[in-house]
């Protein structure tokens, strides 16, 4: 996965307003890797036409010319195809979709939900993301995230990756190092390693260089991982899953769906399972 180049984004959307934000990162991601990037929404009434403008955007982000054509953008090497599926089943289309595809990255919009409201009607993002075995950059609906809407310029300048022994740090190290080398328009990237145990217990790891630290801490995960994210004032999480580990794990969900409930920091999820 570390050596993996992103060739295919993926954005199921449900054009809403604050899906705009969610949009925007998997454009910039696209526009950056030259990446073909399919857009998905389900819906009883769709009409393309209330699909995000794509070169709109673009030219206000000066990755073209005003009056440009839709052949232009074909020239930045980012090809767009927008899918319009008439369905009351959201999570059936995306789960044929991925069937069929098999994209590199997934882009999704969440929403936390806490206590008896998650449960009376559940996200499809976490199924989703763990089912098609993708890496997943979950967007929360409340953030504007590391792309600016505006000039489409990234704000990556912190990044948190939470590390145990196994997985093996050295993927979401190796990620999160070649992510922000690609993303980040400031060189001077920021990278927190955290792991949250006893001292005894913890990883080794290459610190690559003085843009590099390592924090322990103890008590519980999560908790952690929020804890130090708040502080750090981080940008983006980084975390390698391996899914539900359990029952119990089934009930609650992964550290990394626990986290993708609770923060407002966007969180790329990297599955350790995908060859």
């Amino acid at each position: 996965m570390s050596d993996q180049q992103i060739t295919q984004v993926f954005l199921p959307t449900d054009l809403s307003n604050t899906s705009e934000i969610a949009f925007a990162h998997a454009l910039k991601l696209s526009v950056i890797g030259k990446a073909e990037l399919d857009i998905l929404h389900v819906g009883e009434n769709v009409d393309v036409n209330n699909f995000p403008k794509v070169l709109s955007l673009l030219e206000k982000w000066q990755y073209l010319q005003k009056g440009s054509s839709k052949a232009d953008i074909l020239k930045l090497g980012c090809f767009v195809r927008k899918i319009a599926a008439p369905s009351s089943d959201p999570f059936s289309w995306i789960m044929d979709y991925l069937k069929t595809h098999h994209p590199d990255l997934i882009v999704l919009l969440t929403h936390q939900k806490k206590g008896i409201r998650r449960w009376i009607k559940k996200s499809i993002s976490e199924p989703i993301a763990r089912k098609s075995k993708a890496m997943t950059l979950f967007i929360p609906h409340e953030t504007s995230g590391f792309v600016c809407m505006e000039s489409g310029k990234s704000k990556l300048k912190h990044i948190l990756i939470p590390i145990t022994k196994d997985p093996n740090p050295e993927i979401a190290i190796k990620v999160a190092e070649k992510f922000a080398a690609r993303v980040a328009e400031d060189e001077n990237v920021n990278f927190t390693l955290l792991f949250v145990g006893d001292i005894e217990d913890k990883p080794s790891a290459k610190l690559l260089n003085k843009n590099w630290e390592f924090i322990v801490r103890g008590g519980n995960v999560v908790e952690q991982i929020l804890s130090v994210s708040k502080f750090k004032q981080t940008d983006l999480i980084a975390m390698t899953t391996k899914g539900h580990d359990g029952f119990v794990d089934a009930l609650r969900g992964s550290t990394t769906e626990q986290v993708i409930r609770e923060t407002s920091t966007p969180v790329l999820a990297i599955p350790i399972s995908r060859k």
